[in-house]
């Protein structure tokens, strides 16, 4: 005849979401071991055991919480030095403990390599939940190892990207974790293949497709870094060239204030060229208004928006130094 083993679970505590109660009916470590289960609205997750600091291999009840979460009590049957015998047990009666909770520590560590290994300048963008917002975002230009300290019961996304690579994306959460917890991650990026590369002479135009102006207005806006910073490396790359920066305007308006207005422009742009160490010796500014339209749009001509866009631009030349030099294909 077989025995029936009766499974206990007792001393329910309910606290923001989570249901904190004491089993011997679960694997455990050994005794009433406590345990807690979370509920999101629909069902409860699987019991989890709060594990060493809370359980022992004795009986471990009656877990409660302060109202602000910081400190705790237990009831527990567990050995320690002043314990008192009766009847010769150690373990015949219950003690009460109380449970300092401290923050804890939770933090993502994350690796970024290429194919060949560590791969420095990369960006990684924490992300909360479904936020459009990146939390904290971090690039490094030194290492390749990030560091981002983490809330717990929360799920993560962070988004792992560099220049001439792919972006990855990596997800995880911090739910049930009751000690100091780092979460390792280590992404690999693919590198996206090399833009083709063209050749160009002297005196040949490269209109800067980026750079453009708000209507009657000669600052220099945040679209514009791109080829900017493209243009200043190029200047960096081939440090005896000098060039004619020329900025365009469409027909319509007076021919006067758009000669005056394209020179504007075009001394905009020099001067953040010089703000990032190009020296203006290297760059003739010249605004040449409408005189240099590439269609048909002409004063009194109707044409659409599109075609005026085409017209109004910013353009670069060389007018010294190299005879050629290369420069990205869809350039």
């Amino acid at each position: 005849m077989s025995s029936i083993q009766i499974k206990n679970e007792s001393s329910p505590f309910y606290k923001d979401g989570t249901l904190y109660f004491s089993s011997n009916g679960h694997p455990g470590m050994g005794g009433m071991d406590i345990y807690y289960a979370q509920w999101d609205g629909k069902k409860w997750s699987e019991p989890a055991n709060m594990g060493f600091n809370y359980n022992t291999s004795y009986d471990d009840i009656f877990l409660r919480f302060n109202q602000g979460g910081t400190a705790g009590f237990l009831v527990s049957n567990r050995l320690h030095k002043d314990k008192k015998k009766f009847k010769n047990t150690e373990t015949c009666c219950d003690d009460i403990y109380l449970i300092q909770i401290r923050d804890l520590v939770v933090d993502l560590k994350a690796i970024v390599n290429n194919d060949k290994g560590p791969l420095e300048g990369a960006t990684v963008e924490l992300y909360e939940g479904n936020k459009k917002v990146p939390s904290d975002s971090k690039t490094n230009f030194l290492s390749n190892d990030f560091s981002f300290l983490l809330d717990t019961d929360k799920a993560y996304t962070a988004v792992v990207t560099k220049e001439g690579y792919y972006p990855d994306t990596i997800s995880f959460n911090t739910n049930g974790i009751f000690d100091d917890y780092t979460v390792s991650k280590t992404v690999t990026l693919k590198p996206k293949p090399e833009a083709p590369k063209r050749t160009v002479s002297r005196n040949e135009p490269i209109t800067l497709h980026s750079i453009y102006f708000d209507f009657n207005d000669d600052k220099i806006l945040p679209e514009a870094e791109k080829d900017l910073l493209y243009l200043k490396s190029l200047m960096d790359q081939y440090p005896d060239m000098v060039i004619e920066l020329s900025s365009h305007t469409d027909s319509r308006g007076d021919n006067d204030f758009n000669k005056k207005l394209s020179q504007r422009r075009a001394n905009s742009t020099k001067t953040w060229l010089i703000e990032e160490g190009v020296a203006s010796s290297r760059i003739k500014a010249v605004g040449y208004g409408e005189t240099k339209l590439l269609n048909k749009c002409k004063d009194k001509v109707k044409c659409t928006e599109e075609e005026h866009q085409l017209n109004r631009r910013s353009e670069f030349k060389i007018i010294a130094g190299p005879q050629t030099i290369e420069i990205k294909g869809e350039d």
